[in-house]
C-alpha cells in the first residue's frame, strides 16, 4: 500500500496500522527540544525514526528551525487582543511581537519573513485600527511596513546583545574609536555606545515606537487641519 506524500513509515510494527510521520509531527517533536542544541537528528530520535525520514518533508536544520520559530510566534500572536486607541494598538502590538521573538532566543535570529499567518492577523487588527482612526490606506500600509522593520530589528539587537553581552556593531564602533587619536570625532565619542547595552537595545526599541507614534499624531493633525 502507498503511503501518503505527507507522511512516512516510522518502521514496521508486528501488527497493525504503521505509524508514520508528517510535517507538523517533526514541527511538534522540534519544539520540545531544547532550541540551541535542535538538530534533525535529535528530531528523529525523539519521534523513533531514521534521520532520512525527516528528508521527505523539511529540506534541513535551517528549514527546520524557520518552522518552529514562526509557527511558535505565529500561534502566539494570533490571538493577540489590540486595544481601540491606534496609537496604544502600536505599542501593545509592537510588544507583544517582541516578546515572542525573544522567548524564541536565537531561533528568531533566523526569521528572515513575517512568521506565517498569525502574525498577519494581528497586522489586521492593527490596520483596522489605524483605518478607523483617519490614516489612508496608503499611510496605514507604511506605518505597517515601518513598524514591522523596528520591532523584528529591536528584537535581534537584544537577541545579538544577550548572546555576545553587547551589540556587535557598537562594540566594532567603540574598538575603533579607541584605535583613534582621543580628539578624533569627538561627537560620536559623547554618545554612550556601550554603557548597559541589554538596557540600551530595549531603551532604542521603545524611542523608534515613540518616533512611529509621533510622526504619526503629526500626520493626522496636519490631515485634520
Amino acid at each position: 500500500m502507498d503511503l501518503p506524500d505527507d507522511e512516512v513509515s516510522l518502521g514496521s510494527p508486528k501488527r497493525g496500522r504503521p505509524a508514520r510521520i508528517n510535517r507538523q509531527m517533526i514541527v511538534d517533536a522540534a519544539r520540545s527540544l531544547d532550541r540551541d542544541g535542535l538538530t534533525l537528528q535529535a528530531v528523529a530520535d525523539r519521534l523513533g525514526v531514521d534521520r532520512k525520514a525527516l528528508s521527505y518533508h523539511v529540506a534541513g536544520r535551517q528549514e527546520l528551525i524557520d518552522l518552529v520559530a514562526t509557527q511558535t510566534i505565529s500561534q502566539e500572536l494570533g490571538g493577540l487582543e489590540l486595544p481601540l486607541g491606534w496609537d496604544a494598538a502600536i505599542y501593545s502590538w509592537a510588544e507583544a511581537t517582541r516578546r515572542a521573538m525573544l522567548r524564541e532566543g536565537s531561533m528568531a535570529l533566523v526569521i528572515d519573513h513575517l512568521p506565517g499567518a498569525g502574525i498577519l492577523t494581528s497586522i489586521d487588527a492593527l490596520l483596522q485600527r489605524l483605518l478607523d482612526a483617519g490614516f489612508d490606506e496608503i499611510t496605514a500600509g507604511r506605518a505597517l511596513y515601518c513598524l514591522t522593520g523596528i520591532v523584528f530589528a529591536g528584537a535581534r539587537d537584544t537577541l545579538l546583545v544577550e548572546r555576545h553581552g553587547e551589540h556587535p556593531t557598537m562594540a566594532e564602533v567603540a574598538s575603533i574609536l579607541d584605535d583613534l587619536p582621543g580628539d578624533a570625532l569627538p561627537h560620536l565619542r559623547r554618545v554612550p555606545l556601550a554603557r548597559d547595552p541589554l538596557r540600551g537595545a530595549e531603551d532604542q526599541s521603545r524611542f523608534d515606537i515613540d518616533l512611529v507614534v509621533a510622526g504619526l499624531q503629526h500626520h493626522l493633525n496636519h490631515r485634520s487641519t
